[in-house]
């Protein structure tokens, strides 16, 4: 009987420490994990690579908390993981817009350069063999540009377009600088 008083005073004992522990905090682990999918389908690690990455952190510290199921520092690192998910799907917008910005910008650089490189493509290949520089893939390029700047345009993944123009610019101006030096200017 006496055994039985101290195991039942040693149950109420783990029960209350049981029922007052700490609890998951679903409503901030849910809403934490909404903004950080957000971010991903605002297509952040791509914008905005470090904020994702701090986001991605914190994403991972809670799941590692979540399985540890040490509900006491949860509550804290999903309001981290909200808030470092909310500044990277920030960022990603920003740096989307940039990059849209530059296309554009690109896009109309390359439409003013590309009259000038035709008319110095046409007096070159005129002079044929003469020319001392290589028409052919200066053709080529000329021939595909008014496409290639169309594409981009057109395309919804700003970086991958940016970075064609770009290259696309700096292709023009050394074609247009070694006809140049050939002697065929505008």
């Amino acid at each position: 009987m006496k055994y039985l008083k101290v195991i039942l005073a040693a149950l109420a004992v783990v029960a209350l420490l049981v029922a007052c522990g700490p609890k998951l905090p679903q409503a901030e682990v849910d809403a934490a994990t909404k903004a950080f999918e957000e971010a991903k389908a605002a297509k952040a690690e791509a914008y905005a690579p470090n904020e994702f990455k701090a986001a991605s952190d914190a994403y991972n510290k809670l799941q590692e908390n979540l399985k540890a199921k040490d509900y006491g520092k949860t509550k804290d690192l999903a309001t981290a993981l909200q808030n470092a998910s909310n500044k990277a799907k920030e960022a990603a917008k920003a740096s989307m817009e940039a990059a849209k910005a530059g296309v554009a910008k690109l896009a109309e650089e390359i439409t003013a350069l590309l009259p000038d490189v035709k008319v110095q493509l046409g007096k070159a290949e005129k002079a044929g063999a003469r020319a001392k520089v290589d028409v052919k893939p200066i053709k080529e390029l000329v021939n595909s540009a008014e496409k290639t700047v169309s594409d981009a345009k057109a395309s919804s993944d700003y970086l991958d377009a940016k970075n064609k123009l770009t290259s696309l610019k700096e292709d023009l101006e050394k074609a247009q600088k070694a006809l140049n030096d050939a002697g065929f200017k505008k």
